[in-house]
């Protein structure tokens, strides 16, 4: 839905026509109709929602784009960074922790994979010259695999100061131990497989942020997978979308995760199928701060 700036109780700069049907259309034009807007774009009427107030801008981040009337500053290296606002106002965030590691496999039984890094998309107030500490969350270490197996590692939290996104729990390692469970994290990781003696549990996830991971199913021989933004890991661990771009699904059972993982998308890391096979790490995050330009 098209976002258009408004200033006092009607939109600035716009022709608003008030009638029950819409009227004939020119580009521009916008109709109102029982408090609902719409805008003549593209020979069409589309949504539109009004924005009462003042964008902010600022500087910062590794890279600096203007795509479809905002201006985005992406900050994608692990670490603390500052965003200096020059401009009074509000931004919007996104905010994506690191994803937890999958787990090793110990001869050919798989550990669990890892769950997607936590997930937070809103709206805040700055001044100007005020500076907001940003923090990128690393993705969690692999586990091991071998004679025996590790589990694998929970990701790195990432902030914008006190905005906090946790990081994904890592996958529970194929073992009789307590290490077999899933970690805890904003997507719990996924319950590593051993025996019919030894299920193992799926990590907790945080509501707001992600989902729980799945618990082993020793009877099938079969590890969980890790939760994601969307969805529970024995629901899929799906990611969740923010401005086009989808972050933060759990971890996959692949036959070779000693592959590269794509960086800051905040996905859980993979476990290996064949025998003795490493996981893979968990994905870092990312921090995006965008305003209207």
């Amino acid at each position: 839905m098209p976002l258009v700036r408004r200033r006092g109780s009607s939109p600035s700069g716009l022709s608003v026509i008030e009638a029950a049907e819409p009227p004939e259309g020119e580009t521009g034009l916008v109709w109102r109709n029982n408090g609902v807007y719409k805008v003549f774009l593209n020979s069409a009427w589309k949504d539109i929602d009004f924005y009462d107030g003042e964008w902010a801008a600022g500087t910062g981040g590794d890279t600096v784009v203007d795509v479809g009337g905002y201006r985005y500053h992406k900050f994608t290296t692990a670490g603390n960074a500052p965003f200096i606002c020059s401009q009074a106002g509000d931004i919007e965030y996104l905010i994506v922790a690191g994803g937890g590691g999958g787990a090793g496999a110990r001869y050919s039984i798989v550990g669990g994979t890892g769950g997607g890094g936590g997930v937070l998309n809103g709206k805040m107030s700055v001044s100007a010259g005020q500076v907001l500490t940003v923090a990128v969350g690393g993705g969690g270490a692999k586990g091991s695999g071998g004679t025996t197996s590790s589990p694998g590692s929970n990701g790195g939290n990432s902030l914008i100061d006190d905005i906090v996104a946790y990081g994904g729990g890592g996958g529970g390692a194929a073992a009789a131990d307590s290490t077999r469970h899933g970690k805890d994290g904003a997507s719990g990781g996924g319950g590593g497989c051993y025996n019919l003696d030894f299920p193992a549990s799926g990590g907790v996830g945080i509501p707001g942020q992600g989902h729980d991971g799945q618990d082993s199913d020793p009877a099938s021989n079969a590890s969980g997978l890790g939760g994601g933004a969307a969805s529970a890991g024995n629901a899929g661990g799906y990611g969740k979308e923010v401005w086009g771009a989808t972050y933060s699904a759990g971890g996959k059972m692949v036959y070779s995760p000693d592959v590269d993982v794509e960086a800051n998308t905040g996905n859980g890391g993979d476990a290996g199928t064949q025998s003795k096979a490493n996981g893979a790490p968990g994905s870092s995050g990312i921090v995006v701060i965008r305003y209207a330009i």
